[in-house]
């Protein structure tokens, strides 16, 4: 394993595991999704990283945003202008998940974080993916759908009066801001994201729990609802945090909820060590 890379590349960060052959050692550096980001920019983050990371032999990088061959080849020059001797292997998010997830065993394998993706897999492949439609068409039990619902109710004063002074007094924003960020920030995503931990912070609140219940709700019918019924596990800090709310929603829609992670990477990490 000396020189092995492991990278699990979300929008809101990207977690760099590196081998010597000994010791596992961890980074964190900024989000990488192409779709969203300049070349300029992921060539930038590849960069922190390569500060810190050297003697690199092999890459396994597991990323958002990164269906597309042409966004798939933004990383890959990335990688490669900062480790140029090394072999470097550029794959969805989503099979990194369901690989961490399950390792060879077949499932339903869920990515809900800052956005939302799902997998039937089986034997380290995946059989059949539900395609995911980003923030704006799709994402549904996302941290950005969720947050997109929060801040759409606080504009049109559908909170409850509670909870209305208490995101005010969390996050200080008017209508005129949430627009402005929503419709003119780049990753918009990301920073309607930022408001799901409120929902946490608040689920004793009969509305905080209508409102993840139907982002999962959604989520299962347009996603889950597709697959067979198999066994489903899940990853990212959306998935961990509401955890239970989730496993209820998927039992009455008739499936079996396995377990949330927060982060793929032990998972990884025990998948390649197993090969």
């Amino acid at each position: 394993m000396a020189g092995k890379l492991i990278v699990d590349a979300g929008s809101t960060k990207t977690e760099w595991m590196h081998s010597d052959g000994r010791n596992w050692t961890t980074i964190f550096t900024a989000g990488i999704n192409p779709i969203v980001q300049s070349r300029e920019r992921v060539m930038q983050i590849v960069a922190e990283a390569g500060e810190k990371i050297s003697e690199v032999e092999c890459i396994a990088y597991y990323g958002a945003g990164i269906s597309h061959p042409n966004f798939r080849q933004i990383v890959l020059d990335a990688l490669n202008v900062q480790w140029p001797m090394a072999h470097a292997e550029v794959e969805h998010d989503l099979l990194g998940a369901a690989r961490a997830l399950l390792g060879k065993a077949e499932g339903i394998a869920v990515i809900l974080g800052t956005g939302a993706n799902s997998c039937h897999y089986a034997n380290g492949a995946i059989l059949k993916n539900v395609p995911a439609l980003g923030y704006i068409l799709g994402d549904e039990g996302s941290g950005a759908s969720m947050g997109k619902r929060l801040a759409a109710d606080y504009c049109y004063g559908l909170m409850p009066t509670n909870l209305m002074k208490e995101f005010q007094a969390t996050f200080g924003f008017e209508k005129s801001d949430i627009i402005e960020n929503v419709y003119r920030r780049a990753e918009a995503n990301r920073w309607l994201a930022q408001f799901a931990p409120f929902l946490s912070m608040h689920i004793d609140e009969d509305y905080c729990q209508r409102l993840v219940r139907k982002v999962f709700a959604d989520f299962i019918r347009t996603q889950i609802s597709q697959y067979p019924q198999v066994p489903v596990r899940a990853v990212g800090s959306v998935a961990f945090a509401f955890r239970d709310i989730f496993a209820q929603c998927l039992g009455e829609a008739g499936f079996e909820f396995a377990g949330a992670e927060k982060s793929p990477m032990q998972g990884l990490v025990k998948f390649y060590s197993d090969l």
